[in-house]
């Protein structure tokens, strides 16, 4: 399966490239988004280095988790214009980090955070759907396929709404056989393409907004 994380970490850095290609970094939203793939991909490297050296990385998915669950509730809270967006993110914020301290009680650092995992996909899915709820609700425009942030919302709810169902049911995944690992893996890897794709999508609609 190590070939299968290479290929992870490769494409960690696809949406980082069209972003500087279609100069995203320079508007506000779009900035945000492009400084998560940021993250992400360093994040990648470290766990990279890790399993090169140390042949674990399972503990970087606590930190993982908790810096993308800041970065994308910053990003939410960009987007979404309800009055109760506030209180919406700050109960998301606290049922996350809840799970995060009953996973560091229950679990060792080494172990993986499935269920931390899960809540934070969940959440991330959530939010999404508050978007396209805004979106159909105001109905600025007749073509909702001309906004960028359409795009981004889409590859965040397929990442993450298909990401929540593996993590949920990890354990029968990833405790059954090894075709069963295998296969979470390759799911885990087309959802990460599709929203890769749909995000570089929404950076190319961003652009041409401009030109």
């Amino acid at each position: 399966m190590r070939y299968l994380f290479y290929i992870e970490l490769a494409s960690n850095f696809l949406p980082i490239l069209f972003g500087l290609w279609f100069k995203t970094y320079k508007e506000k939203t779009m900035s945000i988004v492009f400084y998560i793939f940021v993250l992400i991909a360093i994040l990648s490297c470290i766990e990279y280095v890790c399993v090169l050296f140390y042949h674990n990385n399972l503990f970087m998915m606590r930190y993982d988790a908790t810096f993308q669950i800041i970065f994308y509730t910053y990003y939410f809270y960009h987007i979404l214009l309800s009055v109760y967006k506030k209180p919406i993110l700050i109960i998301g914020s606290l049922l996350f980090f809840i799970t995060l301290a009953f996973d560091l009680m229950n679990n060792n650092m080494n172990e993986s955070a499935n269920y931390v995992y899960a809540i934070m996909s969940l959440l991330f899915a959530v939010y999404s759907l508050m978007v396209f709820y805004q979106f159909f609700v105001k109905n600025e425009t007749d073509n909702l396929l001309q906004i960028p942030a359409f795009w981004i919302n889409t590859g965040i709810l397929v990442y993450f709404g298909g990401s929540f169902i593996l993590y949920l049911f990890s354990n029968i995944f990833l405790t059954e056989s090894h075709v069963n690992k295998i296969s979470a893996f390759l799911v885990t890897d087309f959802l990460q393409f599709v929203f890769y794709l749909l995000v570089i999508l929404g950076f190319w609609k961003q652009r041409t907004q401009h030109t």
